[in-house]
Protein backbone atom coordinates (compact mmCIF):
# COMPACT_ATOMS: atom_id res chain seq x y z
CA UNK A 1 0.00 0.00 0.00
CA UNK A 2 3.02 2.36 0.30
CA UNK A 3 3.04 2.26 -3.49
CA UNK A 4 -0.75 3.56 -3.93
CA UNK A 5 0.31 6.22 -0.77
CA UNK A 6 3.84 7.57 -2.65
CA UNK A 7 1.49 7.65 -5.88
CA UNK A 8 -0.96 9.73 -4.66
CA UNK A 9 1.45 11.95 -2.82
CA UNK A 10 3.31 12.51 -6.09
CA UNK A 11 -0.04 13.74 -7.54
CA UNK A 12 -0.50 16.33 -4.70
CA UNK A 13 2.98 17.58 -5.76
CA UNK A 14 1.83 17.88 -8.96
CA UNK A 15 -1.29 20.09 -7.76
CA UNK A 16 -3.44 17.38 -8.79
CA UNK A 17 -7.13 17.11 -6.75
CA UNK A 18 -7.37 13.37 -5.15
CA UNK A 19 -10.86 13.32 -5.15
CA UNK A 20 -11.41 10.22 -7.17
CA UNK A 21 -8.69 7.32 -7.53
CA UNK A 22 -7.35 6.53 -10.43
CA UNK A 23 -7.54 3.28 -12.86
CA UNK A 24 -3.97 2.73 -11.67
CA UNK A 25 -4.46 2.79 -7.81
CA UNK A 26 -7.50 1.18 -7.90
CA UNK A 27 -5.62 -1.73 -9.67
CA UNK A 28 -2.90 -1.15 -6.37
CA UNK A 29 -5.79 -2.35 -4.16
CA UNK A 30 -7.11 -5.33 -6.46
CA UNK A 31 -3.76 -6.25 -6.09
CA UNK A 32 -3.28 -5.70 -2.25
CA UNK A 33 -6.56 -7.90 -1.90
CA UNK A 34 -5.29 -10.76 -4.27
CA UNK A 35 -1.72 -10.28 -2.31
CA UNK A 36 -3.56 -10.67 0.92
CA UNK A 37 -6.11 -13.42 -0.53
CA UNK A 38 -2.78 -15.48 -1.22
CA UNK A 39 -1.16 -14.54 2.34
CA UNK A 40 -4.06 -16.30 3.91
CA UNK A 41 -3.48 -19.63 1.60
CA UNK A 42 0.59 -19.48 2.51
CA UNK A 43 0.07 -18.97 6.07
CA UNK A 44 -2.75 -21.10 7.03
CA UNK A 45 -1.39 -24.07 5.22
CA UNK A 46 2.19 -23.39 6.56
CA UNK A 47 0.47 -23.29 10.21
CA UNK A 48 -1.07 -26.53 9.39
CA UNK A 49 2.04 -28.25 7.88
CA UNK A 50 4.06 -27.12 10.32
CA UNK A 51 1.81 -27.72 13.62
CA UNK A 52 -0.55 -30.59 12.75
CA UNK A 53 1.88 -33.36 13.24
CA UNK A 54 2.77 -31.84 17.04
CA UNK A 55 -0.72 -31.52 17.86
CA UNK A 56 -1.91 -34.63 17.04
CA UNK A 57 -0.01 -35.83 19.64
CA UNK A 58 -1.75 -34.57 22.52
CA UNK A 59 -4.37 -31.87 22.00
CA UNK A 60 -7.67 -33.77 21.90
CA UNK A 61 -10.17 -31.71 19.25
CA UNK A 62 -7.05 -32.02 16.90
CA UNK A 63 -7.41 -35.65 17.67
CA UNK A 64 -11.03 -35.80 17.34
CA UNK A 65 -10.73 -34.27 13.77
CA UNK A 66 -8.04 -36.58 12.43
CA UNK A 67 -10.14 -39.85 13.65
CA UNK A 68 -13.30 -38.04 11.58
CA UNK A 69 -10.71 -37.89 8.73
CA UNK A 70 -9.67 -41.40 9.67
CA UNK A 71 -13.40 -42.76 9.22
CA UNK A 72 -14.15 -40.57 5.56
CA UNK A 73 -10.60 -42.14 4.34
CA UNK A 74 -11.54 -45.68 4.88
CA UNK A 75 -14.74 -45.31 3.03
CA UNK A 76 -12.12 -44.72 -0.29
CA UNK A 77 -10.79 -47.70 -1.71
CA UNK A 78 -7.96 -46.04 -4.01
CA UNK A 79 -6.71 -43.87 -1.03
CA UNK A 80 -6.38 -46.84 1.21
CA UNK A 81 -4.45 -48.64 -1.27
CA UNK A 82 -2.16 -45.50 -1.83
CA UNK A 83 -1.69 -45.62 1.63
CA UNK A 84 -1.30 -49.19 2.56
CA UNK A 85 1.13 -49.70 -0.46
CA UNK A 86 3.72 -47.33 1.87
CA UNK A 87 6.36 -48.34 3.81
CA UNK A 88 5.06 -45.87 6.75
CA UNK A 89 1.58 -46.49 7.01
CA UNK A 90 1.57 -43.99 9.64
CA UNK A 91 3.63 -41.30 7.77
CA UNK A 92 1.31 -41.88 4.68
CA UNK A 93 -1.98 -41.24 6.44
CA UNK A 94 -0.70 -38.18 8.20
CA UNK A 95 0.39 -36.80 4.72
CA UNK A 96 -2.79 -37.82 2.96
CA UNK A 97 -4.30 -35.61 6.02
CA UNK A 98 -2.20 -32.66 5.09
CA UNK A 99 -2.44 -33.28 1.93
CA UNK A 100 -6.61 -32.26 2.37
CA UNK A 101 -5.88 -29.64 4.07
CA UNK A 102 -3.77 -27.67 2.03
CA UNK A 103 -3.90 -29.27 -1.44
CA UNK A 104 -6.96 -26.68 -2.61
CA UNK A 105 -7.06 -22.84 -2.19
CA UNK A 106 -7.65 -21.62 0.88
CA UNK A 107 -10.31 -18.87 0.27
CA UNK A 108 -13.26 -19.06 1.82
CA UNK A 109 -14.94 -18.71 5.54
CA UNK A 110 -15.35 -22.57 4.99
CA UNK A 111 -11.74 -23.19 4.33
CA UNK A 112 -11.05 -21.16 7.44
CA UNK A 113 -13.36 -23.19 9.14
CA UNK A 114 -11.33 -26.18 8.26
CA UNK A 115 -8.31 -25.31 9.76
CA UNK A 116 -9.58 -24.30 12.90
CA UNK A 117 -11.12 -27.48 12.99
CA UNK A 118 -8.24 -29.36 11.92
CA UNK A 119 -6.04 -27.37 14.29
CA UNK A 120 -8.58 -28.06 17.24
CA UNK A 121 -8.39 -24.36 18.12
CA UNK A 122 -11.33 -22.24 20.25
CA UNK A 123 -14.62 -22.50 18.56
CA UNK A 124 -15.35 -19.54 20.61
CA UNK A 125 -12.57 -17.11 19.78
CA UNK A 126 -12.63 -18.47 16.17
CA UNK A 127 -17.00 -18.55 15.94
CA UNK A 128 -18.92 -19.77 12.81
CA UNK A 129 -19.63 -15.90 12.74
CA UNK A 130 -16.72 -14.24 13.19
CA UNK A 131 -15.24 -16.65 10.26
CA UNK A 132 -18.47 -15.63 8.24
CA UNK A 133 -17.30 -11.97 8.48
CA UNK A 134 -14.49 -12.47 6.32
CA UNK A 135 -17.31 -13.46 3.84
CA UNK A 136 -16.92 -9.65 2.27
CA UNK A 137 -12.88 -9.95 1.64
CA UNK A 138 -12.99 -13.55 0.33
CA UNK A 139 -15.98 -12.06 -2.26
CA UNK A 140 -13.53 -9.13 -3.60
CA UNK A 141 -10.86 -11.34 -3.67
CA UNK A 142 -12.76 -14.04 -5.63
CA UNK A 143 -14.22 -11.33 -7.68
CA UNK A 144 -11.35 -9.54 -8.36
CA UNK A 145 -9.02 -12.66 -9.18
CA UNK A 146 -11.77 -14.36 -11.40
CA UNK A 147 -13.75 -11.63 -13.33
CA UNK A 148 -10.96 -9.01 -13.17
CA UNK A 149 -13.17 -7.07 -10.97
CA UNK A 150 -15.61 -6.29 -13.91
CA UNK A 151 -19.32 -5.21 -13.42
CA UNK A 152 -22.10 -7.53 -14.92
CA UNK A 153 -22.16 -6.20 -18.63
CA UNK A 154 -25.40 -4.65 -19.58
CA UNK A 155 -24.52 -5.18 -23.28
CA UNK A 156 -22.04 -5.25 -26.08
CA UNK A 157 -19.18 -3.20 -25.63
CA UNK A 158 -19.64 -2.39 -21.78
CA UNK A 159 -16.87 -3.25 -19.81
CA UNK A 160 -16.80 -1.72 -16.33
CA UNK A 161 -14.87 -2.59 -13.23
CA UNK A 162 -16.36 -2.38 -9.72
CA UNK A 163 -15.19 1.06 -7.57
CA UNK A 164 -12.11 0.16 -5.25
CA UNK A 165 -11.82 2.86 -2.40
CA UNK A 166 -8.98 3.09 -0.46
CA UNK A 167 -10.31 2.89 3.23
CA UNK A 168 -12.69 -0.11 3.12
CA UNK A 169 -10.19 -1.61 0.75
CA UNK A 170 -7.06 -1.12 3.83
CA UNK A 171 -9.90 -2.33 6.32
CA UNK A 172 -10.27 -5.65 4.62
CA UNK A 173 -6.88 -6.29 3.89
CA UNK A 174 -5.80 -5.58 7.48
CA UNK A 175 -8.58 -7.39 9.39
CA UNK A 176 -7.40 -10.62 7.46
CA UNK A 177 -3.97 -10.03 8.50
CA UNK A 178 -5.41 -9.61 12.29
CA UNK A 179 -6.92 -12.97 11.86
CA UNK A 180 -3.91 -14.44 10.17
CA UNK A 181 -2.21 -13.33 13.55
CA UNK A 182 -5.05 -14.82 15.88
CA UNK A 183 -4.51 -18.12 13.89
CA UNK A 184 -0.90 -18.58 14.88
CA UNK A 185 -0.95 -17.46 18.54
CA UNK A 186 -4.05 -19.44 19.11
CA UNK A 187 -1.82 -22.38 17.89
CA UNK A 188 1.22 -21.40 19.18
CA UNK A 189 -0.64 -21.40 22.75
CA UNK A 190 -1.81 -25.02 22.19
CA UNK A 191 1.49 -26.07 21.35
CA UNK A 192 3.13 -24.76 24.57
CA UNK A 193 3.46 -26.85 27.27
CA UNK A 194 0.96 -25.62 30.27
CA UNK A 195 3.39 -25.40 33.79
CA UNK A 196 1.70 -27.19 36.64
CA UNK A 197 0.07 -24.51 39.36
CA UNK A 198 2.23 -24.34 42.20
Amino acid sequence: MDNLTDLRAAKQLQGMKLARLGHAQSDLLRAAIVFSGAGVDAVLKQLVRDTLPRLLRGHAPTQERWTKFLAELSKQERAVFAVLKNRSVDEALLTAYIDSLTTRSLQGHDELKNVRDALGLDENQFSNERLMGFREFFDARNTIAHELDLKPSRGQGDAQRRDRNMKPSLELCDSVFLLLVDYVLATEELMTPKLPAV
